[in-house]
């Protein structure tokens, strides 16, 4: 994320601030994530799917529910 903000926005932003922010975020959502994660334990049937990515050259997965 640092190189894309330095080499497309021309910002220079270090990994630590990047780190920081996405900890701030996590913990503004927080409450977003527990009120999710209650609807769907009292859900009587819940759905996933999945879809590939590249992740570094890698193949990865994401689930959603």
């Amino acid at each position: 994320m640092s190189e894309f903000f330095s080499d497309v926005c021309n910002l220079k932003i270090s990994q630590g601030t990047l780190c920081t922010l996405l900890k701030g975020f996590a913990q503004k959502a927080q409450p977003a994530y527990e009120l999710i994660a209650q609807k769907i334990e009292n859900e009587k049937v819940v759905d996933g799917d999945e879809t590939g990515a590249k992740v570094n050259g890698k193949k990865g997965w994401f689930w959603t529910f």
